[in-house]
């Protein structure tokens, strides 16, 4: 048996005396109800989408992981080290006296 006339969840929950509340969307309004299953199957569509939900933003995590491995890998490649001789670092920088002297 189900009665569809309540507005709100508390009126819904206080006339129906401990059995099932459900709101129905197309007539925007709560029904009370006997039928378990009818309350359970909505309880399991809320899991099963927040189930699937978790589940694409591990996939998106774990692409986007990979995605960054790959390129961390792919730029270090690309690096080559350069070897400053010692008479580069040893130089000191030449001071250009008429700079100074401009300067003071």
């Amino acid at each position: 048996m189900t009665l569809c006339l309540y507005t709100t969840e508390l009126i819904c929950q206080a006339v129906c005396n401990m059995k099932y509340c459900v709101f129905n969307k197309k007539q925007s309004i709560y029904c009370c109800t006997d039928d378990k299953m009818k309350y359970s199957n909505w309880q399991m569509q809320t899991f099963i989408t927040l189930g699937v939900l978790l589940f694409i933003a591990l996939i998106i995590d774990v692409v986007v992981y990979v995605y960054k491995k790959q390129n961390k890998n792919k730029i270090y490649k690309n690096v080559v080290k350069v070897q400053i001789p010692e008479q580069i670092k040893q130089q000191e920088p030449e001071t250009d006296h008429n700079e100074v002297d401009q300067l003071l």
